[in-house]
């Protein structure tokens, strides 16, 4: 696929990744206690942001600062034992996962995923997401850098 194929598409991926995640975040708020509205009112927010940065880049593709900060968002993820557990992804997972001296790799064809725990009983880990990052790297080579978001 040539490259004016892959920018003309790119912006579809957060734009579906995004309203997947919010409607997720919707049914979510639905089957589970309002003590976790906060946390999902946060991830709702996030998906918004990568909804609204695809359709920003599909309209202007000189506008890629949101777009690559809703990227960003979603390269790490980390558990620190019995304090938080945070995960977030929109898309394509291809993750490394580094717990103690185990290392593990997951792919998912489309993980639109959030969480955010306090006070669990994980062992500390941390996942790298490739995807978000061969995007950013892929738009910091072709795109030319605004001057102006």
């Amino acid at each position: 696929m040539n490259d004016s194929k892959i920018i003309k598409y790119l912006p579809w991926y957060n734009i579906l990744g995004g309203l997947a995640g919010m409607l997720l975040v919707i049914y979510n708020v639905f089957v589970t206690n309002a003590s976790q509205n906060l946390y999902q009112l946060l991830f709702f927010l996030f998906y918004l942001f990568i909804f609204s940065s695809g359709i920003k880049f599909k309209n202007d593709k000189s506008k890629k600062f949101y777009f690559i900060l809703s990227q960003i968002l979603q390269i790490l993820s980390f558990s620190i034992h019995n304090v938080i557990d945070y995960f977030f992804c929109a898309g394509f997972f291809i993750g490394v996962k580094i717990e103690g001296l185990k290392i593990s790799f997951s792919l998912e064809l489309m993980k639109v995923h959030f969480r955010v725990v306090l006070e669990n009983d994980t062992p500390s880990s941390i996942i790298v997401n490739i995807i978000p990052i061969l995007i950013v790297v892929y738009l910091s080579r072709k795109v030319k850098i605004p001057t102006r978001m």
